[in-house]
């Protein structure tokens, strides 16, 4: 029986990161399919920078998100709870907006991570 012990330590050192690539990967395609169109429309979304006529800032609100996505306006609420119980974004306090109180989403490095290998698979 090979033990790490008798591994040549440069492959040692190498095999945590292959299973953690592999890891991440087989965790993006359960997510993945779990995820329908509106979704990913949300999450894409919750990448970009939104102008809030101050400087731009990477946090919307549900209704900010319905009407920058009409298509998806009426899934908003449902929707996010998901992306956000996955942690691909992050459910901030709640603020006062003109819709009422609302709470700020943000997109985690994992989203993030997400938006781009949804965007190399296309």
């Amino acid at each position: 029986m090979i033990t790490v012990g008798r591994l040549d330590s440069r492959v040692a050192q190498a095999a945590p990161d292959t299973r953690t690539k592999v890891y991440k990967e087989l965790i993006y395609l359960r997510v993945l399919a779990d995820l329908d169109e509106p979704h990913i429309r949300l999450l894409r979304l919750n990448s970009q920078m939104e102008a809030t006529g101050r400087d731009p800032v990477r946090q919307w609100h549900p209704s900010d998100l319905g009407q920058a996505d009409p298509g998806v306006a009426e899934e908003v609420w449902p929707v996010l709870p998901v992306l956000d119980r996955y942690g691909l974004i992050s459910r901030r306090y709640e603020v006062l907006t003109r819709d009422g109180r609302e709470p700020e989403y943000t997109i985690t490095p994992y989203g993030e991570w997400f938006v781009t290998m949804l965007a190399e698979s296309e």
